[in-house]
């Protein structure tokens, strides 16, 4: 029987991204380089999002969208390492008050979940001035930011190799990016990594839809193989925001199709539709 010799398309079937995140990870040890903070709950009393979500990633994925090629590559505090061990950083108040999407089905509702990602809420002496205004300017313009002390200062190769005479550690710390994502629901931003490393996504019902399902019981379940599945809505402003058009375009194909097993007039005089 003559051995069927695959062809050079077959072979070079998987993304040249994840080739290379595979190649650094044989070679290094270490596949999960990127961390994000993005918050996953709606509080009614406060009128503000909390809870935030430890979500990881593999960098490579994330230079197929120019916006995070260029915050990581740009000269930007994010393109540093820092230790991804740690907990959510000190220097932030674990919500986010002026989010602009507060209708996002995509939330969950409820009091905070105080979680091991997830601090508690600072007093009046809680971090130093100078931070908790540059925060505030963050959270103002809704861009990704990252702390300036959540180590006195990026660990270098050197400074790890110094630690130990034989130049081997234990229980080194694990470097990588560490982002918050202020603008953004965590379900959302989980299945956009998920989009990114396979091409495929799977959105949910409309919230008007009386079938629809909640926002806890929409989120990915890796341990059993359940997808997330976002709101096309929340996804479509997400890509907007990342000038993602393939992504963006799925979205709307999916609220065109679905149009007709919704409360349309609910959907028309949507904060989504206005915006």
């Amino acid at each position: 029987m003559r051995r069927m010799i695959p062809n050079r398309r077959e072979m070079n079937s998987t993304p040249r991204f994840l080739l290379d995140a595979l190649s650094d990870s044989i070679s290094s040890g270490i596949f999960i380089d990127t961390k994000f903070y993005v918050f996953s709950r709606r509080e009614p009393t406060y009128g503000r999002v909390s809870s935030p979500r430890a979500l990881y990633c593999n960098s490579r994925i994330l230079d197929k969208v120019p916006y995070f090629s260029t915050l990581f590559s740009g000269g930007f505090s994010e393109g540093q390492l820092w230790d991804i061990s740690g907990g959510f950083p000190t220097d932030f108040d674990p919500y986010v008050e002026d989010y602009d999407y507060l209708s996002d089905s995509d939330l969950e509702d409820g009091p905070s979940c105080l979680g091991e990602d997830e601090g508690g809420t600072h007093g009046d002496d809680g971090g130093n001035p100078q931070q908790r205004h540059e925060n505030a300017e963050a959270m103002r313009t809704h861009q990704p930011v990252v702390p300036n002390s959540m180590l006195p200062d990026p660990l270098s190769e050197e400074t790890i190799a110094d630690r130990d005479d034989c130049g081997t550690i234990d229980d080194p710390p694990r470097m990588g990016k560490v982002v918050v994502i202020r603008d953004v629901g965590a379900l959302t931003f989980e299945a956009l990594l998920f989009f990114l490393y396979t091409d495929d996504i799977r959105f949910a019902t409309f919230s008007s839809d009386p079938s629809g399902e909640l926002a806890h019981e929409r989120a990915g379940d890796w341990s059993t193989g359940k997808l997330p599945s976002p709101s096309a809505k929340s996804i479509y402003r997400l890509a907007d925001k990342y000038n993602m058009s393939t992504l963006k375009e799925r979205a709307m194909t999916h609220i065109r199709n679905n149009l007709e097993h919704c409360d349309i007039v609910e959907e028309v005089f949507s904060s989504f539709t206005s915006l």
